[in-house]
């Protein structure tokens, strides 16, 4: 009774049991998607995927100017600075090659900039972000509209064979950390063999004649090549007979890791004392060059000194006012150069009317000259001084006025 009153009631509907069927029929066929709707959406993904790898492209391409042909180095690059409304000009380009250099040398190369926009540049702004042995310094703070300036970029040559550093370059208000240009540095670094002395001259100073030589104590570094024997010292010479070459010590120092990498070599430090007799040297200047031979080259040092008196007067001469109504009093002292006590001799003047006397214990020369005094050119007075043994024959001129 009730299953037909249910199909009495669709008949009314309208619903006949064969819509019914159709309907339980379509609740279970699948989703279907329209061709064109496939076709979009590939469409899409395909552009996302090509738009990706032009990207990857482009980044890893070599450089193009705004033509877009590669660039080569010394090639003109512009650089669009949109922070700065502006645009800069590397007239040649942003690499350079120093060529072959020997290691640990200090490369120094300034890239010429224009600023061919319409808006001053601050290039004092910009900062450097690789975190590398390289500094930079801009000639000009702010570079104006249609002038030239530089930026000079300064690195130490590292490493053993072809090596190069990108710098690049942001701004430093800007919180983001994206380069605005890179400067890249190209050098191959050469073989390493060095022999320096350290330091590359030795000042004496004053020389003073004693029974003990002056000493003094310097290094001479060895550098070879990693592959090769440690370098040693064949010959250590000079070529002024009064100084004496000693080889003292020779050692290995130790290195960190990071040193070991970016400069492989051997390394060996000498310690060179230098030993200059002044007893055999006259009063004056003293030059000399001590040449040291090594297994890997040769380096020289300059030795300068002045061998002085071991004893001196003060003053050297004596004014003497002409009209004098009394007899004029004067003292002159003398002064050890080699810290010894001093003994006078003799005391001697030929001039008449001046009286030379010696106190007792004391290191000077009282001279009395006497209105009747007549004092011309030759009228000096001469002490015999010695000191540290070496005798010294001072003499005092004595001048009017």
């Amino acid at each position: 009774m009730i299953s037909t009153q249910k199909s009495d009631r669709r008949e009314a509907e309208g619903v006949g049991p064969e819509r019914a069927e159709n309907t339980s029929a379509a609740k279970r066929r699948p989703l279907r998607i329209s061709p064109v709707v496939l076709v979009a959406l590939l469409a899409f993904v395909g552009f996302g995927v090509c738009a990706w790898c032009a990207q990857r492209w482009l980044h890893s391409s070599p450089p193009t100017d705004m033509a877009g042909d590669e660039l080569h180095d010394g090639d003109p690059v512009r650089v669009s600075v949109p922070a700065w409304k502006s645009t800069l000009l590397l007239a040649e380009g942003t690499r350079f090659d120093f060529g072959e250099v020997p290691g640990g040398e200090k490369l120094s190369h300034t890239f010429p900039v224009k600023n061919v926009g319409r808006s001053p540049v601050p290039l004092g702004e910009l900062k450097m972000t690789c975190a590398c042995n390289a500094s930079v310094e801009f000639d000009q703070e702010v570079c104006p509209p249609g002038e030239s300036c530089g930026i000079r970029v300064t690195t130490t040559a590292a490493g053993f064979g072809p090596q190069s550093k990108s710098l690049p370059f942001a701004i430093a208000a800007d919180d983001s950390t994206a380069p605005v240009f890179k400067l890249e540095l190209a050098y191959r670094t050469a073989r390493t063999k060095q022999v320096t002395f350290v330091p590359a001259r030795v000042e004496f100073g004053p020389l003073f004649p004693s029974h003990e030589p002056d000493t003094r104590e310097v290094q001479l570094v060895l550098i070879g090549p990693p592959d090769e024997p440690a370098p040693e010292v064949e010959k250590l010479t000079c070529d002024n007979p009064a100084v004496r070459v000693e080889l003292v010590a020779r050692e290995i120092p130790d290195v960190s890791q990071l040193t070991a990498r970016a400069v492989p070599a051997q390394r060996v430090v000498c310690r060179v004392a230098l030993h200059v007799d002044a007893n055999q040297l006259p009063v004056g200047p003293v030059h000399g060059h001590v040449t040291a031979r090594t297994s890997i080259g040769e380096a020289k040092l300059v030795v300068r000194g002045e061998v002085s008196r071991a004893v001196t007067a003060t003053p050297a001469s004596v004014l003497v006012e002409r009209n004098r109504t009394s007899a004029s009093r004067h003292v002159v002292r003398l002064r050890s150069g080699t810290e010894q006590p001093i003994d006078i001799v003799e005391v001697w003047c030929g001039a008449p009317g001046v009286t030379c006397s010696v106190e007792q214990g004391k290191s000077e020369l009282h001279l009395e000259i006497a209105t009747t005094a007549e004092l011309g050119p030759e009228s000096v007075a001469e002490i015999v001084a010695e000191a540290g043994g070496r005798r010294e024959l001072l003499r005092v001129q004595l001048v009017e006025f």
